[in-house]
Parts: structure tokens; C-alpha cells; sequence
């Protein structure tokens, strides 16, 4: 597993009933310019779907939506 796959995984378990904190803590975790932060929670929502976090991986993927739209 690879380190991005892992701290993915260690904050859904932190996060996983609070979807809103994951997002906040993910938005601040990476230094990246808001037009990549889409691709960025694509891929998060990718992991958490590997991983079975279905649910936290929808609200992942609606963050992405947001960020590709005002793009």
C-alpha cells in the first residue's frame, strides 16, 4: 500500500462519522492550488471506495464535483 492509500485510510477511521472534518482536514492537509484540488478528491474518493467507505467516498466525490464546476 502506498503512503497516500495509508493516510487516506488512517483519516477515514479518524474521520469516517464526521464527513465534514474529514473534508476541512484534507482541504488543509495539502498545499495544492484550488484548480487541483478536484483531481485530488477524485483520487480520495477512489481510495475510500477501494477501502469500503462508500459513503464518505460519495461526499468525497461531491467535494470533487464542487471544485471541478468552479473551475
Amino acid at each position: 500500500m502506498n503512503e497516500f492509500n495509508q493516510m487516506v485510510q488512517n483519516l477515514a477511521e479518524t474521520y469516517g462519522k464526521n464527513p465534514d472534518e474529514f473534508i476541512n482536514v484534507l482541504e488543509n492537509l495539502f498545499k495544492i492550488l484550488p484548480d487541483k484540488k478536484g483531481g485530488l478528491f477524485l483520487d480520495t474518493g477512489i481510495v475510500l471506495f477501494n477501502f469500503s467507505y462508500f459513503r464518505l467516498a460519495l461526499v468525497v466525490w461531491n467535494k470533487a464535483l464542487e471544485y471541478y464546476i468552479d473551475i
